[in-house]
């Protein structure tokens, strides 16, 4: 279940329901989400200018599950996602020049599943100038560089057509970032992403090892995607990490 906390101090908390808290704990009557109730809310985000990102999967329903409110939840009826294909939206991750890029899945008529990226002009339209990385499974998580470059996670071992296992970056555009360079990567799906101020990343997930050394589910990596051999969290008995914080000490929540 997604949280986003606003800049106000508000959480809006998404999943089977969509609901928003007001900062002492209470309920926020006013919010009324205007989504689809048949949709399970897999992703917040706030874009440059306060509004709010849906996505998520509609399992009854064609198109695209990504949706763009105002402030109070009203639906931005400006934005009209491509309906070209049925389309959950994993994750929302908002540019700083208004564009939207998202981890996607769609559904084909014959049954199977195609993960993809994809990026959606400020109208909700594909944009065509967004390059298809082109990954080989499915991507679970992403974060956007203050560059708008894109950090992405997910159980795959090529992206376009270069060995990344388990992680990669991507340039703006959507083609491969071929500095950043993870070796052998994870040995198993990367599910979290924890972007740290030095640049540094980390990484968590199902993974035993990480380019050869044995790291059990968390990870850091340098900037260039090298592993930080000098962090080692040691034995985690737990079966995944899905998720990674880090408090204003620097303390990491997982």
């Amino acid at each position: 279940r997604p949280f986003l906390l606003q800049d106000d101090g508000k959480i809006i908390a998404g999943g089977p329901q969509f609901t928003r808290w007001n900062a002492d704990g209470t309920r926020d009557e006013s919010f009324r989400a205007e989504i689809d109730p048949s949709w399970s809310v897999r992703s917040l985000a706030l874009d440059h200018e306060g509004r709010i990102l849906v996505g998520g999967i509609n399992e009854q329903e064609s198109g695209t599950a990504l949706a763009r409110l105002h402030s109070n939840g009203t639906k931005d009826n400006s934005f009209v996602p491509d309906q070209s294909a049925k389309r959950a939206v994993i994750s929302v991750l908002p540019q700083t020049n208004g564009r939207i890029v998202a981890i996607t899945v769609i559904f084909r008529e014959d049954g199977t599943i195609d993960p993809r990226v994809e990026r959606f002009l400020e109208d909700g339209t594909l944009d065509p100038s967004f390059t298809d990385p082109a990954i080989d499974g499915a991507a679970y998580c992403g974060v956007l560089l203050p560059n708008d470059a894109l950090l992405l996670g997910g159980n795959f071992s090529s992206v376009g057509g270069a060995a990344r296992n388990g992680i990669a970056r991507l340039h703006p555009d959507g083609t491969l970032d071929h500095s950043f360079d993870p070796g052998t990567g994870a040995n198993q799906g990367v599910y979290a992403l924890r972007l740290l101020d030095n640049g540094r990343v980390l990484i968590g997930g199902l993974f035993t090892s990480f380019d050869g050394y044995p790291r059990a589910r968390l990870a850091r990596l340098n900037s260039d995607g090298s592993i930080d051999a000098t962090f080692d969290a040691g034995p985690f008995t737990g079966s995944n990490i899905s998720s990674i914080a880090t408090d204003p000490e620097g303390r990491i929540v997982i």
